[in-house]
Parts: C-alpha cells; structure tokens; sequence
C-alpha cells in the first residue's frame, strides 16, 4: 500500500453529506466517486484502475443488485479517461447506468433481495 489516507478517502467519500444532505446523491454516483477516487488518488503501488474499476462495480452490485456489462477493451478505455481527468464522477455514474444490467442466480432469476455475490453469474445475453 502506497497511501492508506488516500485508500480511506475514498472508501468514505461517496457516503459524505454536508449540512444533512448527501454529497454524492444516488447509488451509480457513489459507485463512480470510489472508482474515480481510487483510480486518481493512486493509493496502491500498481493496480489502482483495476482495483477502482472494480470498487466501483462491487458497490453497484451491493447496493442495487446491477452489474456493468462492456465490450472487450472498454473497460480499460473509461479508466484511462477517468485517470487522465477526460471523464468525471458524473459522466462515470451515467456510463456504469448506460451499461448496467440486473445480476441473476445460477437459476436464471432475479432475486431483488439476494445480494450474496457466491450465488451469482453475469446474465447471459
């Protein structure tokens, strides 16, 4: 680990509110705030847009049961873009909603109230 401060930062910025109101309103915008944090505080020594990529990902899936489905090499293209300062938290947050899709189980269904992770495969298109 390179900078802890920085790792904790961003962990905790997307739950931030000011004066009773919510900094980063909304489940996709916090979900790109850790991405966009991590990616750019740099808090490890190698692999902070992998980590922050699927940061960002992880907390979608949690706190809304959505994953990210991309083209192959589209991934690493929004990383480098939010790295490179060419895509905000917001313009990230309305990527990830563009690109998101329902997490099924192993069954094929939806559970809304299922978030065990174990239990669940991308859905087939």
């Amino acid at each position: 680990m390179r900078y802890r401060e920085s790792l904790e930062y961003a962990v905790e910025l997307p739950f931030l509110t000011l004066f009773g109101q919510e900094r980063y309103p909304g489940n996709f915008l916090k979900a790109a705030v850790i991405m966009e944090r991590i990616i750019r505080g740099h808090p490890f020594t190698d692999g902070n847009k992998r980590t922050g990529y699927l940061a960002g990902i992880t907390m979608l899936e949690l706190l809304v049961g959505l994953t990210v489905e991309t083209e192959e090499g589209e991934a690493v293209e929004v990383c480098l873009a939010v790295e490179d300062e060419r895509m905000g938290a917001e313009e990230l947050a309305s990527w990830m909603f563009d690109h998101s899709d329902p997490i099924v189980n192993a069954f094929g269904d939806y559970d809304e109230g299922d978030t065990t992770l174990g239990l669940y495969k991308r859905r087939q298109s």
